[in-house]
């Protein structure tokens, strides 16, 4: 009974020198600041000969995935990405896919749903 009562003391004083020690890690409203990052501008043209401007996105959110034709894990995610556009482009959230290295046939093939795909032939 000694020897139960010895280590179950030994274990609550563990417990308790963990806690006490990760709670100095957590600083409640601390004042940090939300580093934000813009995307890069660039231009490509769309399957209609539109010109994609991305600064003409600055201040919407917007998902921007990369594919090819040839890439196995790229056409499985297709389905993911259109489901993906279907429910939050009524949002607001622009979804763009660019297909890179290959020409606006072989991207139209393969764009999920009604979304802007974006052929870079040029990679």
């Amino acid at each position: 009974m000694y020897k139960n009562s010895i280590v179950l003391a030994l274990v609550f004083f563990l417990v308790l020198a963990v806690v006490s020690a990760s709670r100095g890690q957590y600083i409640p409203n601390a004042p940090f600041k939300p580093q934000v990052f813009a995307a890069p501008d660039f231009t490509l043209k769309d399957l209609q000969g539109q010109t994609f401007r991305m600064s003409a996105q600055r201040g919407k959110p917007v998902l921007i995935f990369f594919g090819t034709t040839w890439c196995p894990g790229c056409r499985a995610e297709i389905p993911k990405y259109k489901k993906v556009y279907e429910t939050y482009s009524p949002k607001g959230l622009e979804v763009i896919y660019i297909n890179i290295m290959e020409p606006a046939k072989k991207s139209r093939a393969i764009r999920p749903g009604q979304c802007p795909a974006l052929p870079d032939a040029a990679g």
